[in-house]
């Protein structure tokens, strides 16, 4: 660039910093005055396009420009296909989300797609998500509190466990285990009987009927099968293949 056009930007109904950049910009280019010419005048196209009225409410125009499409947002979350099966934050309190730079996302999700042996097979695919669902003990069998014997006793369901391809051993080890590690709570005694799929769990103090309930609660809602993070998995055919979404995320212990 000549030092002719150097002195024309210099010149130009422009700001210090636009000025400046143009001249960056242009420094190591040949160009002609008619290519000049038409560079000026889309930059102050632009320009005019960004410049406001003295005493303009910019703060109203600015949420204003937030708020109507935000307001459309949530119109169009209620007629998200597959938001009933899947709880995803959507809409305005996304947008809120994204907007605070939120380290975690209220509603995590995840698109888990499967290798061609399983993506095509239903069964196969609701096996995969039995073994990403977190499941409860609750759901393998009955849990009972005994208050005479101030014991909580679990009669597993034998169909449940072979439908859901896990083994009777297999709770009897990791109930008692994942209460301690996951619910830190370690004042209690267990007698697993695989012969008859049968847990039973004592609290240490057996004058507490606080610790019996707690207890009972605690073995309740321990995770004996799946990934603690996830709370659901729905198995969607798209395409002629299965996917599975899951409500949570643990990317690592999908792997």
């Amino acid at each position: 660039m000549n030092s002719d056009l150097e002195e024309r930007i210099d010149t130009l109904d422009l700001p210090y910093r636009t000025r400046e950049d143009l001249k960056a910009s242009l420094a190591d280019r040949d160009i002609t005055e008619e290519e000049f010419d038409k560079i000026l005048e889309m930059i102050f196209f632009e320009y005019e396009k960004t410049r406001i009225e003295p005493c303009e409410a910019v703060g109203v125009v600015a949420a204003q420009s937030i708020g109507e499409p935000g307001t459309q947002m949530t119109m169009r979350t209620f007629h998200y296909a597959g938001v009933a099966e899947i709880n995803v934050t959507l809409g305005l309190p996304r947008l809120i989300e994204i907007m605070d730079a939120r380290r975690e996302p209220s509603t995590p999700t995840m698109a888990v797609f499967l290798l061609e042996d399983w993506a095509f097979n239903r069964d196969r695919a609701r096996e995969v998500s039995w073994q990403i669902e977190a499941a409860p003990l609750h759901e393998f069998g009955d849990i009972t509190i005994d208050m005479e014997h101030m014991q909580v006793f679990v009669q597993l369901n034998k169909q449940v466990c072979d439908r859901r391809r896990i083994a009777v051993d297999e709770i009897i080890e990791t109930a008692p285990r994942k209460i301690k590690e996951k619910r830190h709570f370690r004042d209690f005694e267990v007698e697993g009987d695989p012969k008859k799929a049968s847990i039973v769990f004592t609290p240490k103090d057996r004058e507490s009927y606080q610790n019996l309930f707690q207890l009972a609660e605690h073995v309740r809602n321990v995770i004996v099968q799946g990934i603690d993070d996830i709370e659901r998995v729905v198995v969607r055919k798209e395409g002629g293949e299965y996917i599975l979404y899951t409500e949570g995320s643990n990317l690592k212990d999908v792997f």
